[in-house]
């Protein structure tokens, strides 16, 4: 089965695993946080702080930043499957995406 997956941007779009990976440059950028299915234990969790979020192994979305893309690019490139750059935003923007992903993630359900 696909991991399932969803980003959320800072313009307030949301992209979900059904529609593929992220591949134009505006798809690239400004990312606040990423809701995924656990698949360890089923539960979905929210990740969000990162610069960059790496999508790895084919299965699961990380939040890194400067060092941990430069550790990932030189020692695990292979296993690198995504980067997105996030961005900062003013808290209050932040605070509206980031409470819709909570909303999505305790629906444990991406569909």
């Amino acid at each position: 089965m696909k991991p399932q997956w969803r980003i959320y941007y800072d313009d307030g779009t949301v992209r979900n695993y059904t529609e593929g990976m992220p591949v134009t440059a505006d798809e690239k950028l400004g990312i606040q946080c990423v809701v995924q299915k656990r698949e360890a234990d089923g539960f979905f969790i929210v990740q969000h702080g990162g610069e960059y979020y790496l999508f790895i192994d084919g299965l699961e979305w990380i939040a890194v930043y400067q060092n941990g893309l430069e550790d990932w690019a030189v020692f695990e490139l292979e296993r690198v499957d995504c980067v997105i750059r996030g961005r900062a935003i003013p808290k209050a923007q932040f605070k509206k995406i980031y409470e819709q992903a909570q909303a999505d993630a305790a629906k444990q359900s991406l569909d």
